[in-house]
């Protein structure tokens, strides 16, 4: 459907009285909650019944096609696939097929552009591949379209690592990237890391102001007099500069994100730009962060994978999802206060 389309429907639909779009609202929630169900039940069938007498390909390639999500929410997505790939006996083969990062140029899967499958052999890859040409693969746009009924995936952090590090892997060129990024500005001196988010104006959290961000930052610091540097990662340049000009003594590092920052809406929402560096820069400030040895950082999925990425460090929330946003592993930490 085109956007004139939509447009037209949407305005249809506001010209409706309120009682009856309200009616209306409520009733397609609840044809989605069925719709979701079904699929359940049906992935149920596959895997519970049917998959106890004819059992599953070793190799499931797994295509995740969702426009309006972000690349760690994508990620996020492997997490669970990963947690039932070990429950129910299978190898994932992930194709990222998502128009945010895709560089038509790089291939048709943006998963390969930035990580590798560390669990499969090549002959495997090359199997995966194949079937990826000759439209075998199994696409989804939630887990609901693929988990069985009840299956829940609930993982620890420690848990969460063991599998990234199991199956996921970065591509050896990004590595290469953050390796001399950290020889040049870290130095093998402690450095404290901040995420600060802001381009999706409170869509998830409240929008913490840059002088209670800042204010925690200060604290910090002054609790903690071995950082002598803070590494920055936002998609906002006047943080960054708020944070240059208002920390005394302590260098500001930012890797120079162009691609991630001053848009109007999330990154992941526009498609105009280099959409493989967009990527790119996500993935490296991801894993820059996971090279500080503390973290103060906003709701986010980068930042939140930078602790699953990386090693034990302590990390702070500056605020809390909304109670229907709370996602993994932000759900699990506390939140920061200056005392």
């Amino acid at each position: 459907m085109d956007g004139s389309r939509r447009a037209l429907q949407a305005l249809a639909v506001a010209t409706l009285p309120k009682g009856l779009r309200t009616r209306l609202r409520d009733l397609r929630a609840r044809l989605v909650d069925l719709a979701r169900a079904g699929r359940m039940w049906r992935n149920w069938l596959r895997w519970e019944v049917l998959g106890k007498v004819w059992p599953p390909d070793r190799l499931q390639v797994i295509e995740i096609h969702h426009p309006y999500l972000g690349l760690f929410a994508h990620l996020g997505f492997c997490l669970d696939l990963l947690s039932m790939a070990e429950d129910y006996g299978f190898e994932p083969y992930f194709v990222f097929s998502s128009p945010q990062y895709l560089d038509p140029d790089r291939g048709s899967s943006w998963f390969d552009s930035y990580f590798r499958h560390l669990h499969l052999s090549d002959e495997q890859v090359a199997e995966a591949k194949r079937r990826i040409a000759a439209g075998r693969v199994t696409r989804i746009f939630s887990t609901s379209d693929i988990l069985p009924k009840h299956y829940e995936p609930h993982f620890s952090v420690a848990e969460a690592r063991r599998l990234i590090a199991t199956h996921i892997g970065v591509r050896p060129a990004i590595h290469e990237k953050v390796e001399a990024f950290c020889k040049e500005h870290f130095r093998g001196r402690p450095v404290f890391g901040v995420h600060y988010r802001g381009t999706d104006r409170g869509s998830e959290a409240p929008i913490a102001s840059y002088e209670e961000v800042i204010g925690l930052v200060r604290a910090h610091l002054e609790r903690h007099p071995e950082f002598e540097a803070v590494f920055v990662a936002s998609d906002e340049r006047d943080f960054v500069g708020a944070l240059r000009t208002t920390l005394d003594g302590v260098e500001v590092i930012h890797s120079g994100a162009t691609q991630i920052a001053d848009r109007e809406r999330a990154a992941h929402l526009e498609m105009h730009g280099d959409r493989y560096l967009k990527g790119e820069e996500a993935v490296l400030d991801c894993l820059l962060l996971s090279r500080c040895a503390a973290l103060l950082k906003s709701p986010s999925q980068l930042s939140g994978w930078s602790l699953l990425f990386g090693g034990d460090i302590p990390a702070w929330l500056v605020n809390e999802y909304y109670a229907d946003t709370n996602y993994f592993p932000d759900r699990l930490l506390p939140r920061a206060n200056v005392t």
